[in-house]
């Protein structure tokens, strides 16, 4: 399976230029580009390596653009870089800017990268950012300012 058909899981229409769109604002645009085969390069035990950061951003891309209106995300920026993790949450944001976007993390969110550097608009509204606690059973939830 190539890279092309992989992210094609999500969206089987999805053109080139749009598979290359979203490999772009997942700062995987220049990795594919260097591929031997760029989007027709088979991935997988006897195709290109990827990395366990690259597998969680292809698999993202393919999440992105299956268009769903709800995404609701078990550590996404894991493994990855403080500037990566940037990339990509201004990414989600800007993606699901008109859905609801909830990312469970261990790593934290800085509220510039939530805001997705936006201005103007509902993100600009946001003047906290708060944490989500559970208790020690993991039921009850309350929000600290």
């Amino acid at each position: 399976m190539s890279l092309a058909d992989n992210l094609r899981l999500a969206d089987p229409q999805a053109s080139d230029g749009m598979l290359w769109e979203m490999l772009d604002s997942l700062a995987l645009g220049t990795w594919a580009r260097d591929l031997p085969h760029g989007l027709d390069t088979p991935m997988g035990e006897y195709g290109a390596a990827v990395s366990g950061g690259q597998a969680r951003r292809i698999a993202l891309a393919r999440v992105m653009l299956a268009r769903r209106p709800i995404l609701i995300l078990d550590e996404p920026l894991a493994g990855l870089d403080e500037a990566t993790r940037s990339t990509v949450v201004q990414c989600l944001v800007t993606y699901q800017s008109e859905g609801l976007l909830i990312i469970a993390s261990h790593v934290p969110v800085k509220a510039a990268d939530a805001r997705g550097g936006q201005e103007g608009g509902r993100r600009e509204s946001v003047e906290k950012v708060q944490q989500l606690i559970l208790d020690k059973d993991g039921m009850a939830l309350s929000l600290v300012p």
